[in-house]
């Protein structure tokens, strides 16, 4: 049997600049086979010093949770991009804070293009 060519076959990369403890464990759900496949699981966020006061102590919480499940968290001040980008070719970008609450009146598109995904990569 060869490489799997489903979804999240190797890699992904989420760009949220927030996330909620709702969101992620929702997420996390999702990503438990795949993480038991090795699919090596990036989250691009926010630092703690730049959420809300009130929300720290969650922020520590889902990092350790998300540390526990095998997610690689990286942290970039004053992201604003929302996207997400599986095996360097699947692009899914939009308005939606994909670990946040979104509403109803955001969109987010897929694109299948290595080049928008390198793009998308180079802009971190």
């Amino acid at each position: 049997m060869g490489q799997p060519t489903g979804l999240l076959a190797g890699q992904l990369l989420v760009v949220s600049p927030f996330i909620t403890p709702k969101r992620v464990a929702q997420i996390l759900l999702l990503l438990q086979e795949p993480l038991a496949r090795k699919v090596e699981v990036t989250i691009v966020t926010r630092p703690a010093e730049e959420f809300a006061e009130r929300l720290k102590t969650a922020l520590a919480k889902i990092i350790t949770d998300l540390n526990e499940a095998g997610v690689k968290i990286v942290f970039k001040s004053r992201i604003h991009q929302k996207f997400a980008i599986i095996d360097q070719k699947i692009v899914w970008y939009g308005s939606i804070n994909l670990l946040n609450f979104g509403t109803s009146e955001e969109s987010m598109m897929r694109l299948m293009s290595g080049n928008i995904a390198l793009e998308l990569t180079d802009s971190l």
